[in-house]
């Protein structure tokens, strides 16, 4: 018999939940790892007469102490497993105690130095940006990029020429027309605070024409696959079952950004009132963000179910895990999750023919799908644009007349569709 066809004979007490959770794992790559760590504990259980049927304190510590002595590997993949049981079981409904993590995840590696011709200065405007309150990320990678090349190039001195910033900017051809102007302005940032702290640097960057693309409008069909796809998705963490529907159908109904929506607090969030406080949002300003009656029911069950597994989080919405703490969900994972997801249900991405989908459309729609409400219930759209501009955070009633003037491309077929966008979350 073949390894993956192995069975396991569970006879502890816990040997019929635990043959319910191999019959959910049975078709995923680790369920055979899975079992033989669940195999463990049903003889632990068994030995040790540990007959409560419950995934309890004392049981736990039991397995754990048998694991004393073992290689930290076998222990980071039994505590894995045993783990997921425990989620596995408060997902229907039972007590369980989930284990504490025995080890710290892995610190992520520093932040690479930098190691050109022009290495201090770049150090000095880091340390400066930062002394003013910046994280300096992004543009610190750009700067790293930037002095990558002066190092296989070969530059010397600690003069900014026109010959290194040139030989830069052209090999930067294949890059996105956006993404040039980013590394570039970082280049030019350089340059001014050397010259602004007694340094030479020439200061003219090539100027890079961005190509805007036109803004992505879900379609009423394209937004019911999304979500019957999200509702039918398996996640690395049982709890984000509950996490991604609810969020993105938030970002929908409510036309928020996802960074504003990823942090969402508990205590921010007014059910009586139907809003969410949003806080330190674009500008570095505070604002109400207000939800329906629907998606108050829907954040309800959400935060029911995730306060079982995390009964003391501050964050509304739960990513991954730092230890045994919870952490908020994050915009990169909110973005690659939407690419996996987008690609699930059958969406195209072809952004040369304007199928340029991301997280942001979820805004875009939200605004036309508003504006083709109104218009519909016959309501003067003009004397409601300042509340959709405080919905949506923007600094001028302007603005977000220029953004309705560029989502206007897909207003029409919009407007003709009257079909219900938000179905039920089919979890919770």
């Amino acid at each position: 018999m073949s390894r993956t066809k192995k069975e396991y004979q569970f006879g502890s007490a816990l040997g019929p939940k635990m043959d319910e959770f191999r019959r959910e794992i049975e078709n995923e790559g680790r369920s055979v790892t899975i079992c033989r760590h669940l195999a463990q504990l049903d003889r632990l259980c068994i030995e040790k007469n540990l007959t409560s049927g419950l995934l309890d304190e004392e049981t736990v510590m039991a397995w754990r102490q048998s694991k004393e002595g073992c290689c930290e590997q076998e222990v980071r993949q039994s505590q894995s497993s045993i783990r997921q049981f425990a989620y596995f079981l408060i997902r229907g409904g039972n007590h369980a105690f989930v284990p504490p993590a025995t080890f710290i995840r892995r610190r992520t590696s520093a932040a690479p130095d930098f190691t050109g011709c022009l290495a201090s200065w770049m150090d000095s405007l880091v340390a400066f940006k930062r002394s003013l309150g910046l994280k300096y990320i992004n543009e610190r990678k750009f700067l790293h990029q930037f002095d990558q090349y002066l190092v296989t190039v070969g530059f010397s001195g600690e003069v900014l020429t026109r010959e290194m910033v040139d030989g830069y900017a052209a090999g930067l051809e294949g890059d996105s027309s956006k993404t040039r102007v980013n590394k570039l302005s970082v280049v030019g940032i350089l340059a001014r605070y050397m010259a602004g702290h007694g340094g030479i640097a020439h200061q003219g960057i090539p100027s890079v024409k961005v190509v805007n693309m036109p803004p992505y409008v879900f379609s009423r069909e394209e937004i019911l696959r999304f979500f019957k796809t999200i509702d039918g998705s398996r996640f690395l963490y049982p709890w984000m079952a509950f996490t991604v529907p609810v969020y993105f159908r938030l970002l929908y109904s409510t036309g928020m950004r996802e960074s504003e929506c990823c942090v969402i607090l508990r205590r921010d969030i007014d059910y009586e009132h139907g809003r969410i406080l949003v806080r330190h949002a674009k500008n570095n300003e505070d604002r109400y963000v207000y939800f329906s009656r629907q998606d108050a029911e829907m954040l309800r069950r959400c935060d029911t179910v995730l306060d079982q597994y995390f009964p003391c989080r501050e964050n509304f919405f739960v990513g991954g895990l730092k230890g045994d703490e919870p952490l908020a969900l994050v915009d990169t994972t909110v973005r690659n999750l939407f690419k996996r997801l987008w690609r699930e249900s059958g969406g195209i991405h072809d952004p040369k023919n304007g199928h340029n989908a991301s997280v942001h459309a979820f805004r875009h729609t939200y605004v036309l799908d508003k504006l083709a409400q109104w218009q519909g219930e016959g309501r003067d759209v003009d004397s409601l644009i300042p509340y959709l501009s405080k919905q949506l955070g923007h600094a001028s009633f302007a603005e977000t007349y220029h953004y309705c003037i560029r989502l206007d491309t897909r207003f029409t077929e919009i407007l003709d569709d009257d079909q219900a966008v938000i179905p039920e979350v089919a979890h919770g």
